[in-house]
């Protein structure tokens, strides 16, 4: 645990994921708190929002992808939305199950299903909480919800 900016972290990330974004057709978009300074995990979070950033673009149908971070009484909030093929209720009821895919989307878009579940796996090694909202055709939102630990 190291304490640092989180807006700082992710907008690294998101450079980080530009020139793939860009090959794409996507704009990756920043949002959010002027500053998200806590007490974190800081590899656990790179990793975690770099799966979500990876998908947002392979699933987003080259619309913008959104992240955004805010602190608030509740802790850190880290959210990835894009607005590309969405999931049925089925896949989202499933989708941070190790080797879930939706059996639409599969053929068309190459994976093991590993990415989603190591999210949830590293969120949770953190006391933190995914979820996701997504509609069929509509995009997904994922949202990931970490304490803000005192250092200790």
């Amino acid at each position: 645990m190291e304490m640092f900016d989180l807006r700082e972290v992710i907008q690294n990330l998101l450079q980080e994921h530009q020139s793939l974004a860009h090959d794409m057709g996507i704009s990756l978009i920043f949002s959010g708190a002027h500053s998200a300074w806590g007490y974190f995990d800081k590899g656990r979070i790179e990793q975690a929002v770099t799966n979500l950033i990876c998908n947002a673009i392979k699933y987003g149908q080259g619309r913008p992808v959104i992240v955004s971070c805010e602190l608030s009484s509740l802790g850190a909030c880290i959210r990835v939305c894009d607005s590309g093929i969405g999931m049925s209720t089925e896949t989202k009821a499933k989708v941070f199950e190790f080797g879930s895919r939706d059996k639409v989307a599969a053929p068309f878009f190459p994976g093991n299903g590993f990415g989603l579940w190591m999210t949830k796996t590293l969120v949770e090694a953190m006391n933190g909480k995914i979820f996701v909202n997504s509609k069929l055709g509509e995009g997904s939102t994922f949202n990931i919800l970490l304490p803000i630990t005192g250092g200790n």
